[in-house]
């Protein structure tokens, strides 16, 4: 099963890696909306803590703006694919 493919971001040399789920409704969706709620603030809380990190490493706060983020990593909770 693909999981993603590998892309560019915008015309920058840095990659990037999206995981979405993509519905027969027409939209693809941040894994969090439909994520086992047993499980989610565990991932959720990985997923920021992954952030943080790689800002840290790069020394710059300011590659991800968390706080716009419906759910840690996503950009849009969901966004329509056809």
């Amino acid at each position: 099963t693909v999981l993603g493919n590998p892309g560019t971001w915008d015309n920058s040399p840095l990659g990037r890696f999206e995981i979405m789920i993509n519905s027969e409704d027409g939209y693809s969706y941040c894994p969090f909306v439909h994520f086992d709620l047993n499980l989610t603030l565990q991932f959720q809380q990985q997923v920021s803590q992954l952030m943080a990190d790689i800002e840290d490493y790069k020394n710059d706060s300011e590659i991800y703006n968390q706080d716009s983020q419906p759910y840690p990593g996503c950009n849009i909770e969901r966004m329509r694919t056809n």
